[in-house]
Parts: structure tokens; C-alpha cells; sequence
């Protein structure tokens, strides 16, 4: 009798091992439950110049040069992932419609803001808190605009389908195929 209870049990072992596990379509979808999947991070550096120019009832000149450092991150807020957005077409196959890429992240660290130069001579004030913030929001602005001329969302795209890409080939597809939807902004 327990000769036949250690068979028994060995064939439940071995068949139990050299089972594949077929994965349910509903655990492909909780991609969605990682969040925003951010994949580039840039760094961003301007130097704000103003010349406070003479006007004729001024006496004196007022010149003043900023640094700033601007970190941005870019990804895939995967929370916005619909059922319908991922198929599994066979038990080797899945199709992955992705939102558009976007800027989750955007820090203008003060430790990094830093009055390089000042000069101010004649009768003209040091330049004061408001104008320096007024100084520092043009630099912002103008940062944003350069982010938006840069590759950091093309680069969030093309991270984010490496990494979902190796993340459902580990799971055991063999094709991984990812589509971003169009930014409707």
C-alpha cells in the first residue's frame, strides 16, 4: 500500500510541475494597477538675463543673471488602460493599446536656482523677491517650451514599450505587440 501512495504521489508531483500555467486574460489587464509608469527623466538647464535698461528719468543700470536646473519626467499613466486596450489574441500573443506619453513630473529644485551675478549701480534698487519670482517664471516657461521641443516624450514611448515588452515576455509571450494611442490635447 505505500508503495502505491509514493507513486501516486510522485505522478500528482510530476504532472504538477510539468503543467504550463495558462495565464487568465484578467491578470494580462492589471498592467493598469502599476500606475504612472514613468520611463525618461531629463534635465533641463537655462540661464535668465535682464537688463533693466536706463530709461531717461533712471539714473543708473541694473543687470541680473540666474541659473536654473529643471527636472522633468516623462511616461505612461497606465491607470488609463481600458479592458478593450489589452488583447490576447492566442496563448502567445498580446496587443497592448497604450495612452499617449506624457510629462508626469516637473521640479525646479530651488537648491539648484542661483543668482549668478547682480550689478547694480547709480541711485538703481537691488532687484527684490517679486522680480526675481517674475525672472523665474519666464525661465519656467521657457523651459516647458524647450521640453516640448526636445525627444522626451518620443523616448517615454519607446522605454515604455522595452520595458512592457521584457514585462510580458517574462509572463511567457512570445509576441508583445504595443500601440500608443493618439494625445488628444
Amino acid at each position: 500500500m505505500k508503495k502505491w501512495s509514493i507513486i501516486l504521489v510522485l505522478f500528482f508531483f510530476i504532472a504538477a510541475c510539468s503543467e504550463e500555467k495558462e495565464l487568465p486574460v484578467a491578470d494580462v489587464y492589471q498592467i493598469h494597477n502599476l500606475g504612472t509608469l514613468a520611463t525618461t527623466e531629463y534635465t533641463f538647464g537655462k540661464i535668465l538675463q535682464l537688463n533693466d535698461n536706463k530709461e531717461w528719468y533712471k539714473l543708473g543700470d541694473r543687470k541680473i543673471l540666474i541659473s536654473v536646473r529643471a527636472k522633468v519626467k516623462a511616461g505612461v499613466d497606465l491607470q488609463k488602460i481600458k479592458p478593450e486596450d489589452v488583447v490576447v489574441s492566442d496563448e502567445t500573443t498580446v496587443t497592448l493599446r497604450l495612452p499617449a506619453a506624457e510629462i508626469v513630473s516637473f521640479e525646479m529644485n530651488p537648491s539648484e536656482i542661483r543668482t549668478e551675478m547682480s550689478d547694480v549701480n547709480g541711485f538703481r534698487m537691488e532687484f527684490s523677491q517679486t522680480e526675481k519670482i517674475k525672472i523665474l517664471k519666464m525661465g519656467e516657461e521657457s523651459i516647458r517650451h524647450d521640453m516640448m521641443e526636445s525627444n522626451i516624450i518620443k523616448d517615454a514611448e519607446k522605454n515604455a514599450r522595452v520595458f512592457l515588452t521584457d514585462f510580458y515576455k517574462e509572463l511567457g509571450f512570445e509576441t508583445v505587440n504595443i500601440e500608443f494611442k493618439p494625445d488628444l490635447k
